[in-house]
This record gives C-alpha cells, structure tokens and sequence, in this order.
C-alpha cells in the first residue's frame, strides 16, 4: 500500500491527536506482528493537523507481510491556538558554496514560511529502501535534524544539521534515495511570540 496516510480535519482549528495506527490485511483484518507509526508523529501528537487535509508518512516493522490498508483510531483530539500557518514551509538543501544541492551534499537547509503567520515546524530527512519487486519502498532510516524550529512570517531561517547525521545522509545518499521535509509541530507552551 502507499506509505502515506491522508489525516482530513472537518473542524475549524488545528488540532493534534492521540491515535493508533493499525495494519489491515486484504479482507481488513488487522495484522499480527506488524506496527505502523508516523514519521512525523502525527498519532503521537507530535505534528499539528491544520483544517482539511494533512499527510503523514507511514513506515511499518515488524513481519515481512503484505498490508493492504491502515485503520486509524483516535483516542483524543486537542485544540491547537498555534497562528494559522497551514502553508508548506519549504526545505532546500544547501551545499558549503551556498548554492542549492541534493540533500545527501548539503551543509544547510534553507527553511522558507509562505505563510502570513509565524510557522513552527520540524525537519526530518528519510532514507528510502531499495525493495524488491513487487513491495513499496519505505523510509528505511528516519534522521530528525530539528524538532521544533520558528519561521517568522513570509521569512527564511537557515539551520545546520548536527554532524553525525551530515555523515550518514552523505553515506546513505550514495546508494539510496533521500528526502527531507518539514512538518507543523505545536508551538512550545512557553512561546510568547504573536502571528
């Protein structure tokens, strides 16, 4: 099945929530043995979920067996009064020359907010698997260059990932594909900043 799981939120605010993703095999049945979890952490409450529809990738461990679906069961929902920022903060990769490259070559990421807002977001770089014919690939390897990073409104912000992971997405990226994306993560509660 695809890796990536579509989370639609019919309300007015952005929310996180408290969920449980679960493996279904071809007649919906769940899967023994098998455990599916966000790469950003949206079951986790750890990836805010704007009003309409968000993503999160899913990687799956556990038994080498076919999942034919995802049943997702939400325990609880919060309110986040975070600005409203559901614009995509875009990533570019930058190389030591400052010019724009692969993320397995860079040195930097430019995060750029399109927002009207203030953005909190996090970053994380996945290193896909090379599978054999007939199974989708999935993150193999999940780096999480930053947690929790404030991008002012219509604004840029430059962060450098720490060296152990410039290392190994220099190494993963010669045998494997690499992507790096951002996600809105919750404000810290302790933020005072305004929109």
């Amino acid at each position: 099945m695809s890796q990536l799981v579509e989370i639609s939120n019919d309300g007015g605010s952005a929310v996180v929530m408290d969920a449980e993703f679960i493996p279904l095999d071809s007649s919906g049945q769940p899967i023994s043995g098998v455990e599916a979890v966000g790469n950003f952490g949206s079951e986790r409450g750890q990836m805010v979920i704007w009003p309409g529809d968000s993503v999160d990738v899913i990687r799956f461990s556990g038994a080498d067996v076919q999942v034919d679906d995802l049943r997702v069961i939400v325990d609880a929902v919060e309110i986040v009064k975070d600005p409203l920022a559901p614009e995509y903060v875009e990533a570019t990769p930058i190389d030591d020359s400052g010019d724009e490259t692969v993320p397995g070559e860079a040195v930097e990421f430019v995060l750029e907010n399109p927002n009207q807002a203030s953005a909190t977001v996090g970053l994380i770089c996945l290193v896909w698997d090379n599978p054999p014919l007939g199974r989708s690939q999935q993150a193999e390897i999940v780096l999480p260059i930053a947690t929790s990073v404030s991008v002012p409104a219509g604004a840029e912000v430059t962060i450098a990932p720490e060296a152990k992971h410039s290392d190994s997405l220099r190494q993963r990226a010669l045998t494997n594909a690499v992507s790096c994306k951002t996600y809105p993560v919750p404000r810290p509660a302790h933020s005072s900043e305004s929109s």
